[in-house]
């Protein structure tokens, strides 16, 4: 699978764990929500492969590690939930054999 089809997969599950993982009215809910929707259309719009996609899924995987603790989310388990999710983020737009990361030398 390419980090495309990675990513899509990742602003999905962010999307369905909005909704399974935080309550009405949280702030995990709404950031998981935005920062799903915002990675699936980076990936479909900008991919990964590309310099201004590459680093919208940095940025946004970042912020999706660091949002449980800047938001200060009342459910611990959104809160590793988005930790992972960020990580995993990172972790496939970096991966060297899934192509992204060449999209720094262009």
């Amino acid at each position: 699978m390419t980090s495309r089809g990675l990513n899509l997969a990742l602003g999905a599950w962010l999307v369905g764990a909005a909704f399974l993982l935080a309550g009405p009215g949280d702030l995990a809910r709404t950031a998981d929500l935005g920062a799903g929707l915002a990675l699936l259309a980076i990936t479909l719009v900008a991919s990964p492969a590309t310099s201004t996609g590459f680093r919208a899924a940095l940025v946004l995987g970042a912020w999706v590690m660091l949002a449980p603790a800047v938001l200060a989310y009342p459910s611990e388990q959104a809160a590793l939930v988005d930790v992972l999710s960020g990580m995993a983020i990172v972790a496939v737009t970096l991966h060297p054999e899934l192509g992204a990361h060449r999209a720094l030398r262009a």
